[in-house]
């Protein structure tokens, strides 16, 4: 953590940075026999397993917030030769990154407004968008709406019930084809912040 003077009155600012790291195995089963096809391509099993890590930063202050991701940094594919026994099939797990950012603007002593982006990168796929813009009234309720390329709008609203509980409600309304046979999607959200005691050292 990094306290720097503000450049408001005499209030304090606090950055906070931080990288992350993580690693894991991705096992993968294909079963073809229980598709229960006579067919006998489709007769064998095939398994693998396949590593993989990610890496990501964060940059945060009291009023602005700013990261970096990649889930996935290896490219790995799952590949099979084809035989008498099964058909021949390819599988990628590729790279995403994950970029995102927002920061929050005082309207006046009741009302602030906080917006926010996060893009989303997949090698050989469009590259999405979500746009976020939400407004805080009395520091207790929250109204936000969303947009998300290619996908949906989504309406919300939040009650901070106190300093460690919140209640969201969300509506999802898709912009895509599946609204003919979809005319939305709810969400409720429980947020609970945990808040453990620490001895504190004040200096003169």
């Amino acid at each position: 953590y990094e306290i720097m003077p503000s450049l408001v009155g005499s209030e304090m600012c606090i950055r906070d940075s931080s990288m992350g790291l993580h690693g894991g195995v991705s096992s993968t089963e294909v079963n073809y026999a229980e598709l229960g096809l006579s067919d006998s391509n489709f007769q064998s099993a095939e398994s693998n397993f396949k590593p993989n890590f990610g890496a990501g930063i964060y940059y945060s202050t009291d009023r602005f917030y700013a990261g970096v991701a990649s889930p996935y940094l290896i490219n790995n594919r799952t590949k099979n030769d084809g035989n008498t026994l099964s058909p021949q099939i390819q599988a990628d797990q590729i790279q995403h990154y994950y970029i995102t950012t927002g920061t929050i603007f005082d309207i006046s002593p009741l009302v602030k407004f906080k917006p926010s982006m996060l893009v989303k990168i997949v090698t050989g796929a469009p590259i999405e968008f979500d746009f976020n813009a939400n407004v805080l009234l009395d520091e207790k309720l929250w109204l936000g709406v969303s947009y998300r390329s290619f996908d949906s709008i989504d309406l919300l609203i939040e009650f901070q019930l106190n300093t460690q509980l919140r209640l969201g409600y969300a509506y999802d309304i898709t912009t895509t084809d599946l609204r003919k046979v979809n005319s939305g999607s709810h969400e409720i959200m429980l947020n609970y912040r945990f808040v453990f005691s620490k001895s504190k050292i004040i200096t003169p």
